[in-house]
């Protein structure tokens, strides 16, 4: 038995300091350790390196288009402020990422994958703020859509322009005091004199911040996915009951006497909210598939009561992370293209904006000539 520590440390990372879970292992496991840290290179160059690269590039130009044109739009009142507050909320958020994911696949591809494996684990802490934003996008589209369905007249006095921004304020807020305890977290653990006075290792400290990080992302995954059925029963009750009522008497005198005929007629037409849940439907149905993976990997995270399991495994749990990112860089491809093709009012700035845009360098070429 032997502290694998003594011949990887300086080759592995400063995470590992004082681990004990690499003090007394067998022969075999060291080996293994040692052929692990000379795969690193090759893993980082093609799983953080290559591929996200591929997809980042246009995800990125897609996501800053969409936050231009929707900013344009709303700011003109040509879009609902409302909604598109959450949405490029969301696509800041991954542009944010994106932009850190460039950063580090450059870093890759130059160092040919000898990069750092304290300063990955900094910036996938950093990349929580920007995947936190998107998950807080998916949770208040949802909300959204079931306060507009079930009580649409209490929703339009409650859910003002104002709040919607507070609510995106302080949600970045709790992100950030997160993402800087969890920094701190790791400040413990990597910096050699703090871990001695801590006695923080990868299998405690480090544990129990990816613990709570796991928790968190479960629970916003199938809190999404459950207030997106709670809106599709309460769209299904709205239109069977439509169904068996007398056609709209009884709603026009109501929407009369209240004085507010227009916007019931508005939020009880069938064929938009259709339209609008089928929106919502396809989002969140990539939404829930992409994030699939990172979801049941942080529940496998969970589940692995053995707390060296990620300390001695951790190429395994390199691997999945790297694979879980890639899918959700392929979300922030997908998420700007659906919003072109499904939002009509968006698509029609889209062109306004590459219009005005074609006339304005018409006139500066004449005027030049």
């Amino acid at each position: 038995m032997v502290n694998c520590l003594e011949s990887s440390t300086e080759r592995l990372s400063s995470i590992f300091i004082n681990d004990f879970c690499y003090q007394n292992q067998s022969d075999e496991t060291c080996a293994r350790i040692e052929r692990n840290i000379d795969a690193t290179p090759d893993l980082l160059y093609w799983l953080f390196g290559i591929y996200p690269m591929i997809v980042c590039i246009p995800a990125l130009i897609l996501n800053m288009t969409f936050v231009c044109v929707a900013t344009h739009g709303a700011i003109e009142r040509k879009l609902s402020r409302k909604l598109y507050i959450f949405l490029v909320n969301r696509s800041l958020g991954d542009i944010l990422y994106l932009l850190l994911t460039i950063f580090l696949a450059l870093c890759c591809i130059v160092l040919e994958g000898h990069f750092p494996l304290d300063i990955l684990a900094v910036i996938m802490v950093v990349n929580y703020v920007s995947f936190w934003g998107s998950m807080v996008g998916f949770i208040s589209l949802c909300l959204l859509k079931l306060c507009a369905l079930v009580k649409p007249l209490h929703a339009r006095k409650f859910v003002t322009t104002k709040r919607c921004l507070l609510v995106v304020y302080v949600s970045w807020l709790a992100a950030l005091v997160y993402t800087v305890f969890l920094l701190f977290l790791l400040s413990l653990t990597m910096i050699e004199p703090l871990a001695k006075w801590s006695k923080c290792t990868a299998a405690s400290c480090i544990r129990a911040a990816f613990s709570i990080n796991a928790t968190l992302d479960i629970c916003c995954y199938f809190l999404t996915l459950t207030i997106f059925i709670f809106t599709l029963v309460a769209s299904h009750r709205i239109q069977l009951n439509r169904k068996l009522s007398s056609r709209s008497r009884s709603i026009t005198e109501n929407s009369l006497i209240c004085g507010v005929e227009l916007a019931v007629r508005c939020s009880s037409n069938p064929l938009v909210q259709q339209v609008r849940l089928r929106k919502l439907t396809l989002s969140i149905a990539i939404f829930a598939l992409l994030y699939s993976l990172p979801t049941f990997g942080a529940m496998r995270f969970l589940l692995k009561y053995n707390e060296c399991y990620y300390s001695l495994g951790w190429y395994r749990a390199l691997t999945i992370v790297g694979s879980a990112r890639i899918f959700f860089i392929v979300r922030t491809f997908i998420d700007p293209v659906i919003n072109f093709c499904t939002h009509r009012r968006l698509r029609e700035a889209l062109t306004e904006k590459f219009t005005s845009y074609s006339s304005l360098r018409r006139r500066c070429s004449d005027a030049l000539n």
